[in-house]
């Protein structure tokens, strides 16, 4: 996998179908994911200090994630027990 699908992959999980703006606006850009496009085309390099900044985000979605799995369990299991949700 090259950096570019690294960054598609990444950006699409994070933020689904508008992941180039939303990533963009992430990690500090203004300019409504036009940055994202070049690096992605190859117009401009990927910056090696994104890395980083999007390990953290995905960090941050992942406990976002795990808290509403939790909470979705639960009530899978108060609803498996006959217990209104």
């Amino acid at each position: 996998m090259t950096t570019r699908d690294t960054l598609i992959a990444a950006g699409q999980a994070l933020y689904g179908e508008r992941w180039q703006s939303e990533l963009g606006a992430a990690l500090g850009y203004t300019d409504k994911g036009r940055n994202v496009r070049r690096w992605i085309n190859g117009d401009r390099p990927i910056p090696e200090r994104i890395w980083p900044l999007l390990r953290d985000l995905m960090r941050t979605r992942e406990g976002e994630l795990a808290d509403a799995k939790a909470q979705v369990g639960a009530l899978c299991c108060r609803v498996a027990a006959g217990t209104p949700a």
